[in-house]
This record gives structure tokens, C-alpha cells and sequence, in this order.
């Protein structure tokens, strides 16, 4: 938010999202191959206009293991509010979050190629923007 934006009290205009993700180009509805895709979506409670917006992918290490972690949830929450205001469809999925404190041995930078991993393989498999 830009200071005139907040002294306001209001939003600044961010990112617009336009086009769609790649996985999201078979979605049309006048595709008969895709309906069991649209349909699992709609299960999932997607509208129709949900799925012709950009999914965006919002990660989180949301747990209740280390206080580091606890207020992710909120934050994912509020990506995902201007995911919407910017014209996305947030698609909220979880990682990994571990901590080093308190606890013998670093695994932390372990975890990180793991945590980097995950979160790509799940960008690519839904082709979230």
C-alpha cells in the first residue's frame, strides 16, 4: 500500500491479473473434454467465473508446531483477499515449516530444498500463476 493510499485509508491499485494460467486453457466451457476437470472444480465449490480467472497459487507453513508459524494462516488469508481484489482465484495449498529452536541440530537448511521442491512441484502440477 502506498503512504497516500493509507492515510486514506484506502487500497492502492495493485496488479490487475489478466489471461489464464496453462492448466486453466482446457476450462472453456465448449470444452466437452474437459467437463470431468470443471466439474471436480465445481465440486470443490469454484463458480464458473472463479474458473475463468487466473489461479493464482497462494503457499503457506501454516502449524501449530513453532509460534513462528501460527499467524501464517491470517497472512494466507489476506494474500488470498488480494489475489480476489487483483482479479485472481486463489488456490491456497500448504508446505512444510519446521524450526531449528529449542532443538538439537540445524535441519532447517535441510528442509529448505525439500520446502522449495514441494512448492514447485504443486505450481506446475495445478499451473498456478
Amino acid at each position: 500500500m502506498d503512504e497516500d493510499a493509507g492515510a486514506r485509508g484506502t487500497r492502492a491499485s495493485g496488479p490487475s491479473l489478466t489471461g489464464s494460467t496453462p492448466n486453466q486453457t482446457s476450462l472453456s466451457p465448449d470444452s466437452v473434454a474437459a467437463a470431468p476437470q470443471r466439474a471436480r472444480l465445481h465440486a470443490m465449490g469454484l463458480t464458473s467465473a472463479q474458473m475463468a480467472r487466473p489461479f493464482v497459487g497462494v503457499v503457506t507453513s501454516w502449524n501449530e508446531a513453532s509460534p513462528g508459524n501460527i499467524a501464517l494462516a491470517r497472512q494466507a488469508q489476506a494474500v488470498k483477499r488480494g489475489v480476489r481484489d487483483a482479479g485472481g482465484t486463489p488456490r491456497e495449498f500448504t508446505t512444510i515449516g519446521g524450526s531449528d529452536s529449542g532443538v538439537s541440530g540445524i535441519s532447517s537448511l535441510i528442509s529448505r530444498d525439500l520446502i522449495a521442491d514441494s512448492i514447485e512441484a504443486m505450481v506446475r502440477a495445478h499451473g498456478y500463476a
